[in-house]
């Protein structure tokens, strides 16, 4: 049986255990040893679903967008908050309700100290350390004091022994994000060539199954 019949036949099975490993390493170059849509590494199926190819039993990162995130810090008692960065990223900084243009803050080797509830050095402005670190003055001593900002959203995908990850909608993620990014390569999701039928990946008694839809191609 040669490889295009193999690629067109109704939910047929690729190969499972150890003969998929084989076939990816003798008759496949490894780069393309994943499974891929009409020649598409990324796509999609319907509304619900991404799939993205890659190597093997590997992990991939996916940007999935920002994401707003809300936190409550509490002031020391000369009313400064201090929001250490993620490694992630932060953008849109707003604390107290009061937007912050963290590019635009003057950067300081050390933020003022505060000791026993006198700053050492006045501070009346926003400032920033070497680390990255924000330090915001002229808040409420020892209060609640919301912060939020923009980060991205980094998705560690598990990528199968059939060479494929899903990034699917649920019950609180109800829509796909609207773009993604994979090692510096943007995809709309809305763009994405839909297959209409996702693959499958079956695991019976520790053995791997791959299936794909029928009329699919690649």
């Amino acid at each position: 049986m040669d490889n295009t019949h193999m690629a067109i036949k109704s939910r047929k099975i690729l190969k499972t255990g150890l003969i998929i490993s084989t076939l990816f390493a003798s008759n496949i170059p490894s780069a393309f040893a994943q499974l891929t849509y009409k020649s598409n590494t990324v796509y999609r199926a319907g509304a619900n679903e991404i799939i993205i190819s890659g190597t093997p039993n590997t992990k991939l990162a996916v940007n999935e967008g920002n994401y707003t995130k809300t936190v409550s810090k509490t002031a020391n008692a000369c009313g400064q908050v201090r929001i250490i960065p993620p490694k992630k990223g932060l953008t849109n900084l707003i604390v107290n309700g009061v937007a912050i243009d963290v590019t635009s803050l003057t950067a300081v080797t050390t933020a003022p100290r505060c000791s026993n509830g006198t700053l050492k050095v006045p501070q009346t402005t926003a400032v920033k350390t070497a680390t990255g670190t924000v330090v915001v003055p002229g808040l409420t001593p020892n209060a609640a004091i919301s912060v939020s900002y923009d980060t991205p959203k980094i998705k560690s995908l598990v990528i199968n022994a059939c060479g494929f990850g899903v990034i699917k909608t649920t019950s609180t993620s109800p829509t796909l994000p609207a773009t993604i990014t994979i090692a510096g390569t943007s995809y709309t999701t809305a763009s994405l060539t839909d297959a209409g039928e996702p693959p499958k990946l079956q695991r019976l008694n520790g053995v791997s199954s791959c299936y794909t839809p029928t009329g699919w191609t690649n």
